[in-house]
């Protein structure tokens, strides 16, 4: 009999060891091919125009503004890239990844070049198409 209260503090000094011990999480090997999408924001007869860009969730994607106007963006939805709104300055660079929990499918967004006082047409807003993974 003595020796069970012992026998029962060991197990429990033992779980209480392996309860605490961090493991190591073993996830499966999966390949992602992450890509960079360079969207130039140029002028055409006239117009500020963007192509619409078919993208997925952890894709970066840059975009230039030309080098005479700061350029203002705003996102419908914050999860497509992290934000509502962003600007770029002058002949600069925004670099933004596509969320994790982007809408499939067409995202619209709003580019304004303020020099210009204009927005830029894409498909009328702008598109950024999140494909199915």
């Amino acid at each position: 009999m003595k020796n069970v209260p012992m026998l029962v503090t060991g197990l429990l000094v033992v779980l209480l060891f392996f309860s605490c011990t961090p493991r190591e999480e073993i996830e499966p090997e999966v390949e992602i091919y992450l890509t960079t999408h360079d969207i130039e924001i140029t002028l055409i007869e006239k117009q500020w125009k963007i192509r619409p860009f078919q993208v997925s969730r952890g894709d970066t994607v840059v975009w230039r503004a030309p080098e005479d106007s700061d350029v203002y963006i705003q996102f419908m939805d914050d999860r497509l890239v992290g934000s509502y709104t962003e600007i770029i300055e002058k002949g600069q660079v925004l670099s933004k990844i596509i969320g994790q929990g982007a809408m499939q499918g067409p995202n619209p967004y709003a580019v304004f070049i303020y020099e210009e006082k204009a927005y830029a047409q894409g498909q009328s807003p702008p598109r950024l198409i999140v494909r199915a993974m």
